[in-house]
């Protein structure tokens, strides 16, 4: 059906993204693309949907030569791509989203036609509700049928679960179910193998801009996978040892705050971190988790409320006190927040550790070559730009300088979205450790599995509040799902 022939692309600086890769999909079928982060899996899927030139190679649709120049000529010839940050507007509904730059002369037309296909495939959505006061699933189903609406058989889902509860993931791999057997084919991009390994029917791993290989199902497992991504044997279930959490390090007391636009987002929220233990808050993200971990480390100011840390009073306290008193920050956002990103690897690492502005450049190679080696952190020099690295190893220098201050908190906002296994198994590591030599983790992740893997005890934020908490267990997995979703609550702590 589809075929990408040898393809090439190269980057300004001679950055080899694609090296004669080769692709191909079949009608009726979900083929996953596995990689590293800068594999080349997105570079290959934005010249497939027409957003890159391919500087080399060749695109075969039902056996003709095919040129794609932009993403609305792939729709002509039916393929669309749903991409990690939707682009719906938020005050149009469903029906005006999915008719925005068509020729419609009879809205009702359109509306009765994509019920129909919401019907069929089970991509159920309000159709008259503003995109804004839906849920992100909701949303990612909109994108979906809009892509079915325009008569794409071709659909790439990028990441596509990231943000979605358990029961929204499963609800859309029903409906991918449903496409692929009546014709359509589904290009799957995942870091999560467990997803993988449900959903697949083939799986071709890049790894440096090169096809290491495809594999059909019966053929791979999840330990395969991860070593043709990587090169090497990854640890895919993390040793977490039981420990005896010690005294109370953060409390949080009937904390209050507003967001961004200055309207409340945080309604009464209580919780607290022993020494030597890890509290993981599950959620979909939006529902008062950044507001919060930013409140404990001082970034926001909250209305109401009380924040201790080992019994005293911080909620005043200014963001270098925080750090002095020994609490660390890794942000969700790697690149603009936890890092400057013009500044060097050996820049960033330093930062904490400076007394000034003044750097010395000997203080700051000896200590980068340091933690360099110590973490693992793969990068020219200590004097090449943050701005240069991969995902992975930008999250490296975020955590070898957190956690060199040897903190007694650190509040760990995402740490894996976006990382390939390899990295992923670094973070894991890295938290635990810390974990076990006594220190305090307060985990913010939308991913159950990182919760499940990583906690000692599991919080549910909905809505700005903490809606429940339960044992990190597999018989809970639908539970916390439905708490994730507001559907029950339950406050025991």
């Amino acid at each position: 059906m589809l075929e990408l022939r040898k393809v090439c692309k190269t980057f300004p600086g001679n950055v080899k993204a694609l090296q004669q890769v080769d692709f191909n999909l079949k009608r009726g079928e979900v083929h996953a693309l596995l990689g590293e982060n800068g594999a080349g899996k997105t570079t290959l899927m934005n010249i497939l949907f027409g957003l890159y030139k391919m500087d080399k190679g060749s695109i075969i649709i039902d056996g003709k030569k095919v040129k794609i120049h932009s993403p609305s000529n792939a729709l002509k010839l039916g393929i669309g791509m749903v991409q990690q940050h939707f682009t719906l507007v938020p005050s149009f509904n469903a029906v005006e989203n999915i008719a925005l730059g068509l020729s419609v002369k009879d809205i009702s037309k359109v509306a009765k036609r994509i019920d129909e296909i919401s019907q069929r495939y089970g991509l159920t959505v309000n159709l008259w509700t503003p995109v804004w006061q839906l849920s992100v699933g909701e949303r990612q189903r909109i994108e979906i049928l809009k892509l079915l609406y325009s008569g794409a058989r071709v659909i790439i889902l990028d990441e596509p679960t990231a943000v979605l509860t358990p029961q929204e993931s499963d609800s859309l791999f029903r409906a991918i179910r449903k496409m692929v057997h009546q014709g359509s084919s589904v290009i799957f991009i995942s870091h999560k193998l467990k997803e993988v390994m449900d959903i697949s029917d083939r799986v071709t791993v890049l790894k440096n801009g090169r096809n290491v290989g495809t594999l059909q199902r019966g053929e791979f497992d999840a330990r395969k996978l991860a070593n043709m991504m990587v090169g090497r044997d990854i640890a895919l279930r993390t040793k977490k040892t039981l420990t005896n959490p010690g005294s109370v390090v953060l409390e949080v007391e009937n904390l209050s705050s507003n967001n961004d636009r200055d309207l409340p987002c945080l309604f009464n929220v209580s919780l607290n971190v022993r020494s030597g233990e890890i509290l993981g808050i599950a959620g979909v993200a939006g529902n008062g988790q950044k507001e919060l971990s930013e409140c404990i480390t001082g970034l926001r100011v909250p209305t109401a409320g009380r924040i201790l840390f080992s019994g005293t009073d911080i909620t005043k306290a200014s963001v270098s006190k925080r750090i002095q008193l020994g609490i660390c920050y890794i942000p969700e956002d790697r690149k603009e927040v936890a890092t400057c990103p013009n500044l060097s690897v050996g820049e960033n690492l330093y930062m904490k550790s400076a007394s000034s502005l003044w750097f010395s450049p000997r203080v700051v190679a000896s200590h980068a070559e340091k933690l360099m080696k110590k973490y693992a952190i793969q990068a020219k020099d200590h004097e090449t730009p943050v701005k240069l690295l991969s995902g992975g190893n930008l999250q490296k220098v975020v955590i070898a300088r957190e956690l060199e201050s040897n903190p007694r908190l650190i509040v760990a906002e995402h740490p894996t979205r976006g990382l390939d296994v390899g990295s992923m198994e670094f973070v894991y590591k890295t938290l635990i450790q810390a974990r076990d030599q006594g220190c305090a983790v307060l985990l913010i992740a939308g991913d159950l599995d990182e919760i499940f893997t990583l906690s000692d005890r599991v919080a549910v934020m909905y809505e700005g509040r903490i809606v429940g908490y339960t044992e990190p267990d597999a018989s809970n997995l639908e539970k916390i799902g439905l708490m994730v979703a507001g559907a029950v609550s339950e406050t025991k702590s």
